[in-house]
């Protein structure tokens, strides 16, 4: 039979085991939410309404000429930027700051914020999911795929072992 014993008597060794304790509790994962998580989406969104798409909601399709007959009408450029008009639905999803929840076991982030109700709402929706009474198709300003997971779940290994780090008193 093996027997594996571990002591620790240092206060060092103390001090590392209570800070990776405390870097996975609900308090220092929220804030590495809102310290990682919502800047990595907020430069996503950024950069996939400057490109028109991105890999994790595709490119988005052309303006059909009926919507770039509007636009001109409206004073807009005819074929683009695609989804930028006023700059209400760019504005909204690349300058959220989600909405991190920490209760006394989870950390969780909804971003960008709750989806807004009237016009900005309709804008958001119609661009996630398009509209057939339209005939719009849909061009997506929210996304997530493995690139933003593998981003997370690397960022998430390199808090908790930097943990003690991070400004957080651990009592």
């Amino acid at each position: 039979m093996a027997e594996v014993r571990i002591s620790v008597d240092d206060s060092d060794a103390r001090l590392a085991l209570t800070s990776k304790t405390h870097a996975v509790s609900s308090v220092s994962l929220a804030q590495f939410l809102r310290s990682q998580a919502v800047p990595w989406f907020q430069d996503r969104a950024d950069a996939r309404f400057a490109t028109e798409g991105d890999d994790a909601v595709g490119n988005w399709l052309p303006l059909k000429h009926p919507t770039q007959a509007i636009r001109r009408a409206a004073g807009y450029g005819a074929t683009g930027p695609i989804n930028v008009r006023t700059g209400q639905l760019e504005d909204f999803v690349t300058g959220s700051s989600g909405d991190v929840r920490s209760t006394a076991n989870t950390a969780s982030l909804k971003w960008p914020d709750e989806t807004p109700q009237g016009e900005l709402g309709r804008k958001i929706r119609t661009a996630q999911r398009g509209r057939k009474g339209a005939n719009t198709l849909a061009r997506p300003v929210i996304g997530m795929n493995q690139i933003d997971a593998a981003y997370l779940t690397n960022s998430l290994m390199g808090w908790i072992a930097d943990s003690g780090t991070h400004g957080l008193e651990i009592s």
